[in-house]
């Protein structure tokens, strides 16, 4: 996933809850995301997607499990 920060709309929180307003490096964390799913596409070129907005996101202290 690519997420992108949008100033004004994305609100962005710490581990504990804390509303933060600085562009978090979101690489190699764990997110818990609030999202609104705009609407799905495809087929285009055999491939299928979602459009998704970001309304929150909390930045999680543990690693993620994902590479």
């Amino acid at each position: 996933f690519k997420v992108k920060f949008v100033e004004g709309f994305t609100q962005i929180f710490d581990a504990s809850n804390n509303l933060t307003l600085d562009n978090t490096d979101f690489s190699g964390k764990e997110l818990d995301c609030l999202i609104d799913i705009e609407k799905v596409y495809g087929p285009l070129n055999d491939k299928y997607g979602l459009v998704c907005k970001i309304f929150q996101v909390r930045v999680l202290e543990e690693p993620c499990m994902f590479t």
